[in-house]
């Protein structure tokens, strides 16, 4: 009882539940459970809820991509909102952030397959902090996807945490091959700009 009331100190509360009414309705539903059973039952509780929500966020997580047409920025912009206006020749440089999972990949993947032109893509990884073995295999499903398409595509920014993990692939070795693995987005930009002229 005491751990239950503790939980709802109710000048936190409200600025919990100011912050974001989801945490606050999770705080309620941790200290219900602790109150009617355990501590150690509203702590998992309030563990899985978080999870699902995390989950949920991720999922529903649009990617952002910066256009280029005929070698001038155009705007930054969802992906999805860019599927209607793209047009053969366009310069999309797609940013992926935090985690690299089957999720954030899954979601990009989704959107790209909907491009019906021929775009150069640039996936840019400095703001990636780590990459999981599903992560790495969807990449993977997503660029033999695009090589189907005939998509060119090139890589910027890798760490060297990403380097040593993607050099276990196969399509990471081709990239290098064929010169299309950049050690910045702006670098990438710049050449691929200098090609459209």
């Amino acid at each position: 009882v005491n751990i239950a009331l503790w939980l709802l100190d109710f000048k936190h509360y409200r600025e919990i539940y100011k912050f974001d009414r989801y945490d606050a309705i999770i705080l309620t539903i941790v200290a219900f459970v602790t109150f009617l059973s355990d501590p150690v039952y509203g702590v998992l509780t309030g563990v899985s809820l978080s999870l699902l929500r995390y989950l949920k966020h991720s999922t529903e997580q649009c990617p952002y991509l910066t256009l280029f047409r005929q070698g001038k920025f155009v705007e930054k912009t969802k992906l999805t909102k860019y599927l209607p206006h793209q047009k053969d020749g366009d310069l999309l440089v797609i940013k992926f952030t935090g985690e690299i999972s089957f999720l954030s990949v899954s979601t990009i993947q989704e959107s790209i397959e909907k491009i019906h032109i021929r775009p150069v893509i640039v996936f840019a990884f400095s703001n990636v902090a780590h990459i999981d073995l599903d992560g790495v295999e969807t990449l993977e499903h997503l660029l033999h996807h695009l090589d189907n398409e005939g998509i060119e595509y090139h890589f910027s920014g890798l760490s060297r945490y990403l380097k040593e993990q993607l050099a276990k692939t196969h399509c990471y070795h081709l990239l290098i091959k064929k010169d299309r693995v950049h050690y910045a987005t702006a670098d990438a930009i710049e050449l691929l700009m200098k090609k459209e002229l």
